[in-house]
């Protein structure tokens, strides 16, 4: 799981690529550190940003249906005067006062009061916007008009890459034919341990492909969330997901002591051996005569609901790849004392309840017969010059359709067109029966 740093440094880092992209930041802190007083004071970013009507959530795991943005009130409050109606309520408690003493501390207390909290309204550039909780185990989700189109995981492991935007080509350049000087191996081996330039620059070759898969992964998914913020022309279809509630049975495994010879054991009661304990339970990957190689099992904690057992220890039933095996010692003698007992797992099933996001699609134009058309535009013969012109140069492509597995001829134009040029020649299509546009095909389906 990754801690606060790492979380802190991969949403910074994060925030440079949608920032770049023409995401709208919320939330955003700068580096507020000073080395010359020894301060430290990083960037902070709350992970709220906007694009498009769009808004991305990254790690809010509690907190739903919050603001952000606009004009707010900040209230803060004086510490001098804090102080000074202290040290007054501290004269009008004491028993040695006298009466009059008492009744000015509270006169001043009452007055000092009402200057005792600061008001001041903070004015935003960005307006004010409202967003949920991530869902589920998900650590990012993207929502619109209160509704989530997307959702997902993976987004702590760019840490190592907050300081790489801030670095310059020089950082990252290097030849094989740099001058070996005294200097540079020096400052090599006190900076990088190393006695000289061919492994340093090695450690640097590797070390710069590491970085850039890790970018590949990073654009990777910024430029998926921006595919999400795309607005789409002509008719088409709206997917967002929709929260559905669903039952499973989920199995957990009890550990039972057992005289039968098993492919688990556990150190017997009252006994302790070295370096394993009493609640693990291991399985037995490999014998040799009277030796055996062991791993530990996953355990953990369980609450059964309305059942008897309740915060039950249970275990998976296979060990994790990278757990390390041990030797051991499993003699016939060491079985009869009780160093070590058989163990069979029992499966216990329990009903579960779970929230999860099912995609829902919706018509997000009226699909209607061309002839019935009634909003076919006026065109004048140059626009239908035009359009027949961009029917003729486009190419045409073989489509499968993904319900039916009908296969379509599509049409993609050769060149952009503007958002009310598109919109007319999909008409013209329409309005001659020649075909539509469909954005899963990603152009035009001609008809057959």
């Amino acid at each position: 799981m990754a801690d606060y740093y790492t979380k802190r440094s991969s949403l910074i880092a994060l925030m440079y690529g949608l920032e770049a992209t023409g995401w709208k930041i919320y939330g955003f802190k700068e580096d507020r550190s000073d080395s010359m007083t020894d301060y430290f004071d990083p960037a902070r970013w709350e992970g709220i940003a906007v694009k498009n009507g769009y808004v991305l959530v990254i790690d809010n795991k509690y907190y739903d249906n919050r603001t952000i943005g606009g004009d707010f009130i900040k209230s803060s409050f004086d510490s001098k005067i804090v102080k000074r109606i202290e040290k007054l309520k501290a004269l009008r408690d004491n028993a040695a006062a006298a009466p009059g003493e008492k009744q000015n501390a509270q006169a001043m207390i009452d007055k000092l009061s009402e200057k005792v909290e600061l008001k001041e309204l903070i004015t935003s550039d960005l307006p004010e916007i409202r967003y949920g909780k991530n869902p589920g185990s998900s650590s990012w989700h993207i929502e619109k008009n209160g509704k989530i189109i997307a959702k997902g995981s993976g987004v702590f492991g760019f840490n190592s890459l907050e300081y790489s935007f801030r670095r310059t080509e020089e950082d990252y350049y290097y030849t094989d034919k740099e001058e070996h000087n005294i200097n540079l191996c020096i400052d090599i081996h006190r900076v990088w341990n190393v006695d000289n330039f061919e492994d340093w620059a090695k450690y640097r070759k590797e070390e710069r492909e590491k970085e850039t898969k890790l970018f590949d992964k990073y654009f990777k998914l910024i430029d998926k969330w921006n595919s999400y913020t795309v607005i789409k022309l002509g008719d088409g279809e709206e997917e967002t997901l929709k929260e559905k509630t669903i039952c499973k049975d989920e199995v957990y495994y009890i550990a039972e002591e057992t005289t039968e010879k098993t492919d688990y054991i556990k150190v017997g009661e009252r006994w302790n051996v070295s370096g394993l304990s009493s609640y693990d339970v291991f399985k037995i990957t490999d014998k040799k005569d009277d030796s055996i190689y062991i791993k530990k099992l996953t355990r953990n904690w369980v609450d059964f609901e309305h059942e008897i057992l309740n915060k039950k220890q249970v275990f998976k039933t296979e060990p994790r790849k990278t757990t390390k095996s041990k030797y051991l010692h499993l003699t016939a003698e060491r079985l009869e004392k009780g160093v070590f007992v058989y163990v069979k797992l029992i499966p216990v099933v329990r009903k579960v309840y779970e929230t999860v996001y099912v995609k829902e699609t919706k018509k997000t134009t009226q699909q209607t017969k061309p002839t019935e058309n009634k909003n076919v535009p006026a065109l004048t013969n140059e626009d239908l010059k035009e359009f027949e012109d961009l029917f003729k140069e486009g190419r045409i492509e073989d489509f499968e359709h993904t319900k039916t597995g009908e296969s379509l001829k599509v049409l993609k134009l050769s060149e952009n067109l503007s958002k009310d040029e598109f919109k007319a020649f999909n008409t013209w299509l329409k309005s001659h029966k020649m075909g539509y546009y469909s954005r899963y095909a990603k152009g035009f389906i001609l008809a057959a």
